[in-house]
């Protein structure tokens, strides 16, 4: 047992994310040469941010959440899962703070494939369709 933890081999610990230390876990998991651990990594990094956002939100906390965020989002460049953020980055819209989604998008995160232009067209054309819809009723 002592060799194993030496040598970091069969860690429980690298197999998920640590809310100790939730981007030194997210880089492990992301490089992680012996088992595939890229989607384990990118939900759970989607997790950790989502339960952090439900919290108290002060400077510092907004701070951790945003630089959370910017791995997660070079880690789905990295492991070429575009659509991983851009689905979550589109969830977090609507599912965040305003503050939060705010402070994402001053640091520079937004999609990586969509555009903003492609997202809004899509929410007004489902409104258009939920409208239609009613007016049948």
């Amino acid at each position: 047992m002592i060799i194993n933890k030496k040598f970091n081999l069969n860690d429980e610990e690298d197999k998920s994310i640590s809310p100790s230390n939730p981007i030194g876990s997210f880089k492990k998991m992301i490089n992680n040469h012996k088992e595939d651990l890229v989607s384990a990594a990118i939900d759970g990094m989607k997790n950790y941010i989502e339960n952090k956002s439900k919290g108290a939100m002060n400077e510092e906390a907004i701070a951790h959440i945003v630089e959370c965020a910017k791995e997660l989002r070079k880690g789905c460049i990295s492991q070429k899962e575009y659509a991983q953020w851009d689905n979550w980055f589109e969830i977090c819209r609507s599912s965040t703070s305003a503050l939060i989604y705010e402070s994402f998008k001053s640091e520079g995160l937004g999609f990586i494939e969509k555009t903003n232009k492609e997202v809004y067209k899509a929410e007004v054309l489902h409104e258009l369709k939920v409208v239609e819809v009613e007016d049948l009723d």
